[in-house]
């Protein structure tokens, strides 16, 4: 199956990791970077480990090839700077592939129409032409995730949210918290795009802003458990105990 889209970036982690330093010795200026203990954006969260990571433009359809040449292109092709940083650092090509798009929309439009009658989803999965079909898709969705370490299982967890808002069962204020969630979780699952996502949903909103904080903050050991784990060489058997 042909990838939909696919993301790529070269991630440099390390207590003792300068952002400037990493820079003068690759030839080039990271996408973002952070020393430990730095403020990373607002809402305030404070960097747990120092960080510098490149990302290539997102290909659609997907193409890891050409992205991995793209930044790899952008670099010193010096060997002894590479040992330099692989001994001293945690260095990483962290790649997304994305097979295909869950309907969202649809289902949005499906679950609204059915909550303006009154009626459930569950409703629209028994009754509507289209339910048993998008049932069965969001049911393999979601076998697929529950097994895996993807950042996707953050993603699906906030696109949840959105079809939660949509539920003639669902809470405004439930769906914001579990979007802001889902977002952190694929953040730390490697998604170097996950804040971007998360400061644009979470805007200018002060409640929104002292949840996204405050999730940030209980989970400060979770980024860094992750990567220790997918480096060690580990084959996770379920991600399902990470806290959501």
């Amino acid at each position: 199956m042909p990838l939909q889209q696919s993301t790529l970036a070269l991630r440099i982690f390390g207590d003792d990791l300068i952002p400037e330093e990493v820079s003068a010795l690759l030839g080039c200026e990271p996408t973002h970077a952070y020393r430990k203990g730095q403020v990373r954006q607002t809402p305030s969260y404070i960097a747990k480990t120092g960080s510098w990571l490149l990302e290539a433009a997102d290909a659609e359809p997907g193409d890891l090839e050409a992205q991995i040449a793209e930044v790899l292109g952008r670099v010193t092709q010096d060997l002894h700077v590479w040992r330099q940083l692989v001994q001293k650092f945690e260095v990483d090509l962290y790649c997304g592939a994305f097979l295909r798009e869950r309907n969202i929309d649809t289902l949005q439009a499906k679950f609204s129409e059915y909550a303006g009658k009154g009626l459930s989803r569950q409703r629209f999965w028994e009754n509507d032409p289209d339910g048993p079909r998008m049932e069965q898709e969001d049911k393999n969705d979601r076998t697929l995730i529950s097994k895996s370490w993807s950042p996707f299982k953050g993603y699906l967890q906030a696109q949840d949210s959105l079809l939660q808002e949509g539920d003639v069962n669902g809470s405004p204020h439930d769906a914001e918290a579990k979007a802001m969630a889902g977002l952190a979780l694929a953040g730390y699952l490697g998604d170097t795009r996950a804040d971007q996502f998360a400061l644009a949903y979470v805007g200018n909103d002060p409640v929104r802003q002292a949840i996204y904080t405050a999730l940030q903050n209980a989970t400060t050991n979770q980024a860094m458990f992750v990567r220790a784990t997918l480096s060690s060489g580990c084959t996770p058997i379920s991600s399902d105990n990470i806290p959501q």
